[in-house]
């Protein structure tokens, strides 16, 4: 095999062949990842994030503790993390699967609500906020509530546990030709996890190091920091014993474009699993599905799209210490990605990582320490200020007994003489605090607070708090673009792993499990019991391997939304606030453009028209509500007449009048609007009912 393809080798190699060419792209990696320049600033962020040392002193030796830094990393993480990042599922093109896509939203939200979701979140945040970079994981794990009851598994990770080979200039690493994950674990969980999939590597395992890797980098500050005296040896050794033998794991998802040409076709996967199938050789004889007119099934030649061996892409699990995979075939997912999303922050173009928020504040932060310091020296020295003394009258024991500090001091000493025994050295002006050290202080901590923009943050962070009465423009300017720019960075890899758990749903979620979740199917309930089935049709001549591919094309007709997320529901409260108004108008717009503005759950697909198809455009869907409400209307009026004796009507005859219908019907009330400014909520008679106004 020609080693200058930059290519795997191929599926079915030797498995050291396979072993030693991932060992030279995990060094490719970590070459790749320490030449990063955001990588370089790690260590002087973990350190500054650390516990203080109360023995040895900071960098500085300092001994004022004034952790900004650490205040300002953890309420970045809290605001990023407790704003509303809710989505929904939606339907492409066809709208007859709106009930599936309602269903899936309530499996995703049951989700959510019953996993440590939250805690991961934040976790990545923390990788995110302090290192510039965080990866969270996403996988099935069968046993995640325990034996057999499985559900979707979130791990964040850091920057240094996702390597990527041959990523391109636009930095999207589902583009990159392998992405390496790895994984840090306890060499007896490591031999029981990987024995379900290959005992002969779990036996084979060693471990890579003695103590785990990040407890090795929590420690590596305190240890640079003791000597050679036996105190110091003596407190290292208490600090690094007890560590526990570790070994990596490392998943590697490679883009393999291996095309079978073998005349034959190969089955791949794991046999009985859901991610079983069977691929046809280059120019094999297919069913096309199309008949001809004496209903002989018509054939098609195999494609190099059809006879992809991954189309899921290939999987090798693999470790330094065993010269041999655990494993080496078809990642089982069918979204058939690499189940990572990245997030970054203080970004660019030209870099593959984020760089951390809080790294150019670090040296602020010392620099106020150090002065802290210095103020203390200063307060020190004003009630024992240095002295010099005549040794002509006076000894150095007598000199050295004299402590301004102590009260009721006592010494015989020739005061009758000409001069001074003892007096300050230097001048006195030296040990006074000038007001512009502490308001220097103050400035360099509002430039921190300004350089990370946390100010901002925390203020969206409590928009919801604030009251409803002129709250849009009061949102709008506590959000600025920075901190828009950290939403949206939060946002992009959210939408992509909620599009990651869709293929999850469809592929690991039982039937039983989901009828649970959303209720039962054919009886009374408001709930839609959401069934593979109904997405999938079962056919009776059709094998299940078939119906797993339909199954995953099916996946396509669904998209993930985030519907509501912080500063996007700033501005989609203008929009709701706008299209309302358009609304009271007479503007023609429909219900159903409405209530997906407002984010009205599970108001129903739009109408069908003469056809018997939906109606696209929104002049036909309020055509179409329209012709609902005179409908709704006779039926109301007929009702009524038939209820309503002889002669009711105003002045003793006639019909009842008219029943009006719909948000827009009937005849306005109240002041018109002027429509002089933008639209926002006001609060009238004290509090007890709200409306809209657009009235400077």
């Amino acid at each position: 095999m020609p080693t200058n393809t930059y290519t795997a080798p191929p599926y079915g190699s030797a498995a050291s062949t396979v072993h030693g060419w991932f060992l030279e792209a995990l060094q490719e990696g970590d070459a790749w990842l320490k030449a990063q320049q955001p990588a370089t600033e790690w260590q002087a962020v973990l350190d500054l994030l650390s516990v203080p040392d109360r023995t040895f002193g900071g960098p500085l030796g300092t001994r004022n503790k004034f952790n900004k830094s650490k205040r300002i990393a953890r309420e970045m993480v809290a605001s990023l993390t407790n704003f509303r990042h809710e989505g929904e599922y939606k339907v492409d093109h066809d709208q007859s699967l709106y009930s599936q896509a309602m269903a899936l939203t309530k499996v995703d939200n049951a989700w959510y609500d019953g996993t440590d979701a939250y805690s991961r979140y934040r976790e990545t945040m923390q990788y995110g906020v302090a290192l510039g970079t965080g990866y969270l994981e996403q996988t099935w794990d069968k046993d995640f509530h325990g034996p057999f009851k499985g559900d979707i598994r979130l791990t964040a990770l850091s920057p240094d546990d996702v390597l990527l080979i041959q990523l391109p200039k636009n930095h999207d690493i589902q583009l990159a030709y392998v992405v390496l994950i790895r994984h840090e674990l306890p060499i007896n969980l490591a031999r029981r996890m990987y024995a379900r999939i290959n005992p002969s590597f779990a036996a084979a395992l060693t471990p890579d190091r003695e103590q785990p890797g990040w407890l090795d980098k929590g420690l590596r500050k305190v240890q640079s920091l003791l000597g050679g005296s036996p105190v110091l040896n003596l407190a290292k050794e208490r600090r690094t014993r007890g560590g526990f033998p570790t070994c990596d794991i490392f998943h590697a998802y490679t883009v393999d474009d291996s095309i079978n040409t073998s005349g034959l076709p190969r089955q791949m996967g794991a046999y009985g699993t859901n991610w079983s199938y069977t691929v046809p050789s280059l120019g094999d004889d297919l069913a096309s599905g199309v008949k001809d007119r004496s209903g002989t099934e018509l054939t098609r030649k195999a494609t190099e799209d059809d006879a992809r061996l991954f189309p899921l892409r290939r999987l090798t699990i693999f470790s330094r210490t065993v010269n041999f995979p655990a494993y080496d075939g078809s990642s089982p997912w069918w979204h058939g990605k690499a189940p990572v999303v990245r997030f970054r922050f203080n970004d660019w173009a030209w870099e593959a990582l984020g760089q951390s928020l809080i790294g150019d504040i670090g040296p602020m932060q010392m620099s106020i320490e150090s002065i802290m310091d210095d103020i203390e020296d200063s307060s020190h020295a004003r009630l024992d200020p240095p002295l010099i003394f005549d040794d002509t009258h006076v000894t150095k024991a007598w000199a050295e007994a004299i402590n301004p500090r102590r009260a009721g001091i006592r010494a015989a000493a020739p005061i009758s003489m000409q001069g001074k025994i003892m007096e300050v050295l230097g001048e006195q002006w030296q040990y006074e605090v000038p007001q512009w050290i502490p308001a220097w202080i103050k400035q360099q901590e509002e430039r921190m607070d300004y350089l990370t923009g946390t100010p901002d943050l925390i203020a969206i962070a409590r928009a919801k708090q604030v009251p409803s009465e002129s709250t849009l423009e009061k949102l709008l300017e506590m959000a600025g673009p920075l901190v828009q720019d950290m939403i949206r960075n939060v946002e992009e890899p959210l939408r992509a792993a909620g599009s990651m758990r869709l293929a999850y749903y469809f592929q690991f979620y039982t039937f039983p499990r989901i009828l649970t979740i959303t209720g039962a199917y054919g009886k009374e309930s408001e709930d839609f019991a959401f069934t593979p089935d109904l997405i999938v049709p079962n056919k009776s001549d059709e094998s299940q391997e078939h119906r797993i591919v339909r199954a995953r094309r099916y996946i396509s007709e669904f998209t993930y939304r985030i519907t509501q997320s912080s500063i996007n529901e700033i501005h989609r409260l203008s929009t709701k606030l706008f299209y309302l108004q358009l609304m009271k108008a007479g503007f023609p717009i429909s219900w159903w453009t409405f209530a997906d503005i407002a984010q009205i759950p599970n108001f129903g697909p739009p109408p069908a028209g003469p056809d018997g198809k939906p109606v696209e455009t929104e002049l036909e869907k309020w055509i179409a509500q329209k012709h609902m409400e005179a409908e709704l209307q006779e039926e109301l009026a007929g009702a009524q007449a038939s209820t309503v004796p002889p002669g009711a009507g105003p002045g003793g005859s006639g019909p009842p009048p008219p029943i009006a219908v719909g948000g827009n019907g009937g005849a306005p009330t109240g002041r018109p609007p002027v429509n002089t400014g933008e639209a926002r909520i006001v609060q009238k008679d004290g509090g007890t009912r709200s409306t809209v106004t657009t009235t400077d």
